[in-house]
């Protein structure tokens, strides 16, 4: 079986955006590339798509598709694409990350025609007018073809409320195309589903997975002492980040309602978010992190990971650190809820409640046995449903059906 994956970027979120499962299925024997518009690895299995006259081609074509309020749609990216000879010959044409103004969707056109291709929704857009996260703003207006839009600035913002013609043009454009879709939680399936663009297309159901030999419990105090973190601080892990869907107000809000001595945050992501909780925290900063040993030791390290997340497609860094052994605290909602067996295998609390999650936190810190059940009981859970082998052997037998569906049709 020949595979190519079509994506972002190769390293930032490999996990999940093909990379790790391009390198899996060449362990097994198959054939796979990884197509991306910004390489960052050395890795012989990624191909860059593009170059500098295509590049700004396509910055062209997106500040065309602003002016118009439409999105990847335009991209001339698309054609270099459709043209790679390792893509026309591949069995599957996997779409990974691509509502990044890079891939432009009419190329499905293309992509399709005597092709089997599969669309793994690593968040809503492909079903709205223009949002990632119509959730986030009350809206339920996907599910009535768009118009009328309540947040044109919402990522990705457009000029003009066009928001029923892009999502009139991304359903015509499925219908004719029948990709295969992939969506890792039931919150993705439901919104696939209620959407109705996708009536034409197989609807997959498959969970993201962890490699539990990298990420798995370990020595708390000896990773501490490599990280040069106290022994015995009381340690939050965050993700530090200003994105709407991320909750920084909240996260923050929290830190300035707790009263812990000898505290220390440990952030990825973004830097300086919290400069000005160092008079009561010791604030360590990682930034981005795209080693997974380093990231499973930051795991490791911590006693609580906080998930403020506002919306989330799937919610793997829940998935991560309840494989190390780190129990989460995270709002209930979207996709987090199904993640999180409330008390059973992680704490939820009601979303935007900072006073909540305060509660949630100490509640860990404070009884050393319910934090044991946590652990215990979440990664069972990891082991059973969210290991990266089942997730690898499901989308590998999507695949086949889907080859021999078409040969058959």
């Amino acid at each position: 079986m020949k595979v190519a994956h079509v994506t972002l970027t190769d390293l930032e979120g490999r996990r999940f955006n093909g990379l790790d499962l391009a390198r899996r299925l060449v362990a097994s024997g198959d054939e796979a590339t990884v197509h991306v518009f910004h390489k960052r690895s050395g890795d012989p299995l990624v191909r860059r798509v593009g170059g500098r006259v295509l590049d700004t081609a396509a910055r062209i074509a997106r500040r065309i598709e602003f002016l118009l309020s439409i999105q990847n749609i335009l991209s001339p990216l698309s054609i270099a694409m459709y043209l790679n000879k390792e893509i026309r010959r591949a069995d599957v044409i996997h779409l990974q990350m691509v509502q990044s103004g890079y891939f432009g969707i009419l190329a499905l056109l293309l992509l399709a025609r005597g092709k089997t291709v599969f669309w793994t929704l690593h968040d809503p857009w492909a079903l709205t007018g223009h949002c990632v996260h119509p959730v986030l703003n009350g809206c339920e207006r996907w599910k009535k073809g768009c118009g009328a839009c309540p947040n044109l600035k919402a990522l990705f913002p457009v000029a003009l409320d066009a928001t029923r013609i892009s999502r009139r043009i991304k359903e015509w454009i499925y219908r004719r195309c029948r990709p295969d879709i992939i969506v890792a939680s039931g919150f993705m399936e439901r919104m696939a589903r209620d959407s109705g663009v996708f009536t034409n297309s197989a609807i997959h159901r498959v969970p993201f997975g962890v490699d539990t030999v990298s990420y798995r419990p370990g020595d708390r105090f000896a990773v501490r002492e490599r990280l040069g973190i106290p022994r015995e601080a009381f340690v939050l892990l965050a993700r530090a980040s200003r994105s709407e869907f991320k909750g920084y107000p909240e996260l923050d809000a929290m830190l300035g309602r707790a009263a812990w001595r000898n505290a220390v945050l440990l952030t990825v992501d973004g830097k300086n978010l919290f400069d000005h909780r160092k008079d009561r925290y010791l604030v360590m900063d990682q930034g981005w992190v795209l080693d997974d040993e380093r990231m499973a030791d930051l795991y490791r390290a911590s006693d609580v990971f906080v998930m403020t997340s506002r919306a989330e497609s799937f919610g793997m860094m829940a998935v991560e650190a309840m494989a190390c052994g780190t129990p989460v605290v995270a709002f209930r909602n979207t996709a987090l809820a199904e993640l999180l067996d409330d008390g059973r295998t992680g704490v939820l609390v009601e979303d935007g409640d900072s006073a909540a999650l305060l509660d949630g936190i100490n509640r860990i810190k404070e009884d050393a046995r319910y934090r044991a059940e946590l652990i215990d009981a979440a990664l069972l859970r990891v082991k059973a449903e969210y290991d990266f082998e089942a997730h690898f052997r499901a989308i590998r037998e999507a695949y086949a059906s889907a080859i021999a569906r078409r040969a058959n049709a």
